[in-house]
């Protein structure tokens, strides 16, 4: 009986685990955003970014645009190209594509942000804090 449970337990803790030996995990964590558009001009924050829970290769940025921390902007990485590709947010549409350095440590996005039916245009810097 207890080679039996010395070789299933392994592959219950393999189950029940997120296996994440990604290099994208790199991206996870806190980002200093420098920001320029049409309407708000140069303006700096800081952004979230967490993988997300049920997707690989999904992750999401909390706060993109001072949208607020409880905002989240769903992306896609292939490769080091990064696609924008939900807000959760009904008050905010974000539409555009970045990519990301090999070293993870600065992201360059340009994108659309719609709030209320108006329009801006962006281009945003993230680096490490």
């Amino acid at each position: 009986m207890k080679p039996i449970t010395i070789i299933i337990f392994p592959v219950i803790m393999m189950l029940f685990s997120r296996c994440n030996d990604k290099e994208y995990d790199k991206v996870n964590g806190v980002w200093l955003v420098t920001q320029t558009s049409n309407m708000t001009g140069l303006r700096k924050y800081n952004v979230s970014i967490n993988e997300d829970y049920v997707f690989d290769y999904v992750y999401v940025i909390y706060n993109l645009y001072m949208s607020g921390d409880n905002t989240r902007t769903y992306f896609e990485i292939e490769g080091q190209k990064i696609t924008l590709k939900f807000c959760d947010n009904i008050a905010y549409n974000f539409e555009g594509t970045g990519t990301i350095e090999e070293d993870y440590k600065s992201i360059y996005l340009k994108f659309t942000a719609k709030h209320n039916e108006i329009e801006d245009r962006v281009e945003a810097l993230f680096t490490r804090n």
